[in-house]
C-alpha cells in the first residue's frame, strides 16, 4: 500500500506545488517556503551548535503553540530542536517561539514534502535525533525513512476520535513504521492499541499546560485597562458561517441585558486572510468596527472606539482571550471539531463553545465534568450564555477554572521523560 501511496503522492506534487503557488496569489507566505518544501535552502548553517536535535512537527498554529511547553522542557534539559509546520501560521509561531527562546538552541523550516527522496534529503542536512509529531501528523514515508536511518519516531499528545478510527482501521498500514504513540488519554490510548501501534504510553494533554502568565496574556492585560471596563467577549478562531452568528448574539446580548448594552466584541477568524471579509460583514451589518492588523493597534484603541473589532494577525489570540471578560472558541458551531478549549481559562477567562467538538472529545468531557466549559448550539444561546458568565455567574466560573488548573497540568514534564527514553531505547 506505501508504493501506491508513493506512487500517487509522485502524481500529485506538481497540482501540490501549484496550489501553494496560487494560494500565493493571496498570501505571499505559501510561496516563500517552497524550496524548503523540498529539503532545499534549509537553515542548517545557522544552527547554534552540532548537536542532533529533535525533529518537533506541528501542522499550524493551535499545534506549534499547543507544544511550546514541551519545546521548554527539552531545551531546559539541553535538547537542541527543530521545528517544522505546514502553515504560515504555524511557521510564524515556529519563528516567534525561536526567537523568544533565548539561547535555547531551534532552528525552524517548512516541512518536507513526503516524498522518500525529500525526506532521505532532509535527515542528510539536518541529522535529527528523534522525530516528534503532534496530534494526528501520520506521513507514510516520513516514518518509513526515520525507520530505515534508526531515528526514533512519537506521535506526541496523539488523539484518535471514533470518528477518525473508522478510517484508520481501512488505514493501519500508515502507521506500520510509527514507533511511539503518547496518547493525551486512555480512550485515545486504547483506538491507537487497536490498530496495532507497537509503543503506547498516556502523557496527558499538553494543552492543558499553557501558562497563565505569558508575556501574551500580560499584554492582553494591559490592552484591556486602555480599552475601558465595558463589557468585552471574544470570538475566537471563526470559520466561516460562524462569524454571522457571533454578530447576531452579539446584538442579541446588547439589546436584552441592560448590563450589557455596551458590551464589545473582538471577532478572530481562524485564518487571519479572511479578516477583510468579516469586516466587510460587519459593516453591513451596522456595527461601529475597527481592524486589529497587528500587536501595534491594540494600545492605539480606547473604550468607546468600536462595537466590533476584526484581528487580521496571528500571535493576538492569547493576549485577547486574557483581555475578554468571556470567550467562544469557534471551530464549534460549523462541523470542523473545535480548537483549543482551554486556552481561554488558561488565563483565566470563561469559555463557552459550540457542540462541533469531536477533535476535542476527551478535553469537552474533562471540562464539562469540572463545571469550568458550557456548550451552545446557536446564537439565541450563545448571547444568553455571554450574559450569565459576564454577569451573575462569573465569580463560580473564575472559581472553577482555578481549581481545574491546580488539578491538571504536568503534560510536557511527563512527555520529555518518554521522549528521553526513547531516545536512550533508540528506533527498534
Amino acid at each position: 500500500m506505501r508504493l501506491i501511496y508513493t506512487l500517487l503522492y509522485t502524481l500529485f506534487t506538481p497540482l501540490i506545488v501549484l496550489r501553494l503557488i496560487w494560494r500565493a496569489r493571496r498570501d505571499r507566505r505559501y510561496a516563500q517556503g517552497i524550496p524548503q518544501r523540498f529539503a532545499r535552502h534549509l537553515p542548517g548553517a545557522g544552527r547554534p551548535d552540532s548537536r542532533a536535535p529533535i525533529w518537533v512537527h506541528a501542522v499550524s498554529l493551535g499545534e506549534m503553540r499547543a507544544v511550546s511547553p514541551l519545546l521548554g522542557e527539552l531545551g531546559s534539559r539541553g535538547h537542541a530542536l527543530w521545528l517544522t509546520s505546514t502553515t504560515p501560521t504555524g511557521y510564524a509561531e515556529a519563528e516567534r517561539q525561536r526567537a523568544g527562546a533565548g539561547n535555547m538552541p531551534i532552528s525552524v523550516s517548512r516541512a518536507p514534502l513526503d516524498l522518500i527522496g525529500v525526506q532521505h534529503r532532509f535527515h542528510r542536512a539536518v541529522r535529527p535525533a528523534a522525530l516528534l509529531m503532534m496530534e494526528t501528523e501520520i506521513w507514510p514515508n516520513q516514518l518509513a525513512v526515520c525507520r530505515a536511518l534508526g531515528v526514533p519516531s512519537a506521535l506526541i499528545n496523539a488523539r484518535l476520535s471514533e470518528r477518525s478510527l473508522a478510517g484508520y482501521r481501512r488505514a493501519r498500514w500508515a502507521l506500520g513504521d510509527l514507533g511511539w504513540a503518547v496518547a493525551r488519554s486512555d480512550a485515545d490510548a486504547a483506538r491507537f492499541a487497536e490498530l496495532g501501534v507497537r509503543r503506547i504510553e498516556v502523557g496527558g494533554d499538553l494543552k492543558y499546560d499553557m501558562p497563565a502568565a505569558s508575556a501574551e496574556a500580560e499584554r492582553g492585560r494591559i490592552w484591556r485597562e486602555r480599552w475601558g471596563p465595558d463589557p468585552l467577549w471574544i470570538a475566537g478562531s471563526t470559520h466561516p458561517g460562524e462569524d454571522e452568528q457571533a454578530l447576531r448574539a452579539h446584538r442579541l446580548l446588547r439589546q436584552r441585558d441592560a448590563r450589557m448594552a455596551g458590551a464589545r466584541l473582538v471577532l478572530v477568524p481562524r485564518h487571519p486572510e479572511r479578516a477583510a471579509s468579516v469586516l466587510e460583514l460587519v459593516r453591513a451589518d451596522g456595527w461601529r468596527c475597527v481592524e486589529l492588523s497587528g500587536a501595534a493597534d491594540a494600545p492605539t484603541l480606547s473604550q468607546g472606539d468600536f462595537e466590533v473589532a476584526v484581528v487580521g494577525a496571528t500571535g493576538l489570540l492569547v493576549g485577547l482571550y486574557a483581555a475578554g471578560d468571556a470567550a467562544w472558541v469557534g471551530g464549534s458551531l460549523v462541523p470542523r471539531g473545535g480548537h483549543n478549549l482551554y486556552e481561554p481559562l488558561a488565563v483565566g477567562t470563561p469559555a463557552l463553545s459550540g457542540t462541533h467538538l469531536h477533535n476535542f472529545e476527551p478535553m469537552r468531557d474533562a471540562l464539562l465534568e469540572a463545571g469550568t466549559l458550557r456548550l451552545v448550539q446557536d446564537a439565541e444561546q450563545l448571547a444568553r450564555e455571554l450574559a450569565r458568565l459576564m454577569g451573575p455567574d462569573r465569580s463560580e466560573a473564575l472559581r472553577r477554572i482555578e481549581a481545574f488548573r491546580r488539578v491538571n497540568g504536568g503534560a510536557a514534564e511527563r512527555i520529555r521523560t518518554i521522549v528521553e527514553r526513547m531516545l536512550a531505547e533508540g528506533a527498534d
